[in-house]
């Protein structure tokens, strides 16, 4: 635009025309600026989606233009606290950021908020002393926290919260005196991890009975080793179980876990150990048996042979659940007495598995596992039960007749054996039999002699029937009117 030009408009031309002027050049200059803050860092390098800012001497963070960013390196840096606004933008596709070996003691509030799409986190080898309530921010996609070799002695019960994705926290080389329950149990507890890092802490004690009613997957990725752990029976029974189940925190480092006498002595193996104590060489004795049962019958385990009546040793059951019960703990289905039997009521399918009681004998722990089975009922076993005892009713009815038939007395066989006693007792006993004789009695005759036999039956007296037959003892008759005549 030239000046001969812009002299030449009116006066109230040239002044809007000047303002249009400044915008544009202001406009210029804006672009240029939002243009560089999208490049990479100076201080930086960066590859692709990947800025890498490690060993840089960076003392603060304030990075702007990273929103393409997918991995953010600062580690090996002298920054000592992260600021909220060290981000003025949030950054949506950062997946991976990592902050270790820095000096960093405080974790501003809010200061991960501007993260939403963060899954991997690395602040080990920093100076924090203390996890704080939302100290995350509810990193939803959050998978693995890295928090090993800091100086943490204190962690909020809230600090994981909403953290629902996490699979993996280490905190090892802390000064953590308390075991963090809550990661575990409760209503703010960790659905998903699987692994817990608490080796090389300040520990001495750990909750066995919330860490045996985890499930497997969970207690198989506890790291334990390296704490001043106070030597009891609830301890061995705990690492006792992981070294049967071979976990990977008591197999590969077996030789790092140590306890110490309740007077804080020489640090000895708590594998073996027994209940007062001092080391014992003994190995565990196990025992297994099968128990099977019907669906809602009742069955009583015991941890020895019989139950005692007054239990003298502390123990604990195990359940295919991977609960743990000791004397007095009930469930719905299950119940441990005083004396350390197990009762299953009502049994079910489900309740199908193995029960493992460890009993800790002054001389050596006892191990018992019992396998139960629940199985429905068999009609087929009922019906061969009714079927038994019909056969069985059966043969003892035919047994009395036999009895009775065989062994009753017969009076008429301890009588003379002349043939008319003979003919008279069969007459009593038949009845109704009638012998007509004419001459001698034909018992008593040698000769053989045709006779006629005349039958009359009860139905029809007018039926008669004759036949020729040879003369026999007149005792072969067998009932009914009978004639005897000489022919």
């Amino acid at each position: 635009m030239s000046s001969a030009w812009l002299h030449s408009c009116p006066q109230g031309a040239q002044k809007h025309l000047r303002r249009v002027g400044v915008a544009l050049g202001l406009l210029c200059c804006m672009c240029l600026v939002h243009s560089g803050t999208q490049g990479c860092p100076s201080i930086c390098l960066c590859a692709g989606d990947v800025v890498a800012c490690s060993g840089r001497n960076i003392s603060s963070v304030s990075m702007h233009g990273l929103a393409f960013a997918s991995r953010l390196d600062l580690s090996y840096n002298q920054i000592s606290v992260l600021e909220t606004e060290w981000t003025p933008v949030p950054l949506s596709k950062l997946d991976t950021l990592i902050l270790s070996h820095n000096v960093i003691s405080h974790l501003s509030p809010g200061s991960l908020c501007w993260l939403p799409a963060l899954r991997y986190a690395d602040l080990s080898s920093n100076r924090l002393r203390s996890l704080s309530a939302l100290t995350f921010c509810e990193l939803q996609h959050l998978e693995v926290l890295l928090l090993f070799n800091n100086q943490i002695s204190k962690i909020s019960p809230r600090s994981f919260d909403g953290l629902h994705s996490l699979h993996r926290v280490y905190l090892s080389l802390n000064r953590l005196t308390e075991f963090p329950t809550g990661i575990l149990v409760g209503k703010l507890s960790l659905p998903h991890l699987e692994f817990l890092d608490l080796s090389n802490n300040l520990l001495t004690g750990v909750p066995v009975h919330d860490i045996m009613s985890l499930p497997s997957r969970q207690q198989a990725g506890i790291y334990l080793h390296g704490n001043p752990l106070v030597c009891d029976c609830a301890l061995h029974a705990l690492l006792w179980y992981w070294a049967r189940r071979r976990f990977l925190p008591v197999i590969d480092f077996r030789g790092d876990y140590t306890c110490f006498p309740p007077d804080f002595g020489t640090a000895v193996s708590p594998l073996p150990l027994n209940c007062s104590g001092q080391v014992m060489n003994a190995p565990l004795d196990y025992e297994r048996g099968v128990s099977k049962v019907h669906v809602g019958d009742t069955l009583n385990l015991h941890c020895g042979d019989s139950a005692p009546a007054q239990l003298l040793v502390p123990l604990l059951w195990l359940t295919p659940a991977q609960s743990v019960l000791w004397p007095g703990d009930h469930t719905e289905a299950l119940r441990v007495f005083p004396n350390g039997s197990l009762l299953l009521t009502a049994a079910r399918p489900e309740d199908s598995g193995t029960y493992t009681c460890i009993a800790f004998m002054p001389g050596g722990n006892l191990s018992r596992s019992l396998e139960v089975v629940v199985r429905e009922r068999d009609p087929n076993d009922e019906t061969f039960s009714t079927a038994s005892t019909t056969l069985a009713s059966c043969g003892t009815s035919l047994v009395l007749v036999l009895l009775y038939l065989y062994l009753t007395p017969c009076h008429c066989w301890c009588q003379d054996k002349k043939a008319s006693r003979l003919a008279r007792c069969h007459a009593n006993v038949w009845g109704s039999t009638r012998y007509e004789r004419e001459g001698d009695t034909h018992a008593s005759r040698t000769d053989t002699s045709v006779v006629g036999v005349v039958f009359t039956l009860p139905d029809d007296a007018n039926a008669l029937y004759t036949h020729g037959l040879r003369a026999g003892p007149t005792g072969d008759a067998l009932g009914g009117t009978v004639n005897i005549h000489d022919t």
